[in-house]
């Protein structure tokens, strides 16, 4: 959305995640971290699978510390949906196969998470957050570096500014020198090889993930601040 949302905006929210989960059958494994009027609530929702002996969990995050744009609109579907349509299935129940959703740019979520990660750093927080380094490489080939890039990235820093919780975004840090001592010190390696690797549908090593994602990023300057700030 592109304005603040209401506590009252937020509680609806938080009941819609939790009917959901219910009538799916899903279980709320960290119900005393939920706090319905707070800008970012994290929900793990614990299930059992039919097919792997592990405990399995989904994770759902809301954050509502910066306005999300630019958006358009797009078809959503799913791996049900396409396989009935491939093979001609009607199902005896109603099901949506597919339906039209606001969406952030890819080029806006690209951004998100080159902050995300540099943010997890210097909060010294990998666990579970390295899979952001397989998206960035995923998306990296459908970004177009351009003017429009650059005054993106310095918009969206100056919004990531105004919340505690993303400190990269302040002037003081160079991301470009962020992610080099990412990848000097492979921060993210244990977390990705543990946790990231295990839920991926190909084979993708760590440094593959680094080698054409941030490792890329780093020899450009678009993530260099370019705006003037007046004191």
């Amino acid at each position: 959305m592109n304005k603040k949302p209401t506590n009252s905006e937020k509680r609806k929210s938080n009941e819609t995640i939790m009917d959901i989960a219910e009538k799916l059958g899903l279980e709320l494994s960290n119900p005393d971290m939920i706090k319905t009027r707070y800008n970012y609530n994290k929900y793990v929702f614990k299930y059992d699978s039919l097919f792997d002996s592990n405990e399995l969990e989904i994770i759902i995050e809301t954050s509502y510390y910066q306005r999300v744009y630019p958006i358009s609109k797009h078809i959503i579907n799913s791996y049900i949906g396409n396989f009935c349509k491939k093979n001609n299935i009607e199902l005896p129940i109603h099901f949506v196969m597919d339906f039209e959703m606001n969406v952030q740019s890819i080029e806006r979520t690209f951004i998100d998470k080159i902050f995300a990660v540099c943010d997890y750093k210097i909060q010294n927080m990998e666990d579970r957050d390295s899979r952001h380094l397989y998206d960035i490489a995923k998306m990296l080939p459908l970004i177009k570096f351009d003017l429009n890039l650059d005054k993106l990235i310095d918009d969206v820093r100056d919004d990531r500014m105004l919340s505690k919780n993303n400190p990269s975004a302040q002037l003081e840090y160079n991301i470009n020198d962020m992610l080099k001592e990412i990848i000097k010190n492979r921060f993210y390696e244990k977390d990705y090889n543990y946790v990231t690797k295990k839920l991926l549908y190909e084979k993708y090593t760590y440094d593959e993930a680094i080698s054409n994602g941030i490792a890329k990023v780093i020899n450009t300057d678009v993530f260099i601040y370019k705006k003037v700030k007046l004191n």
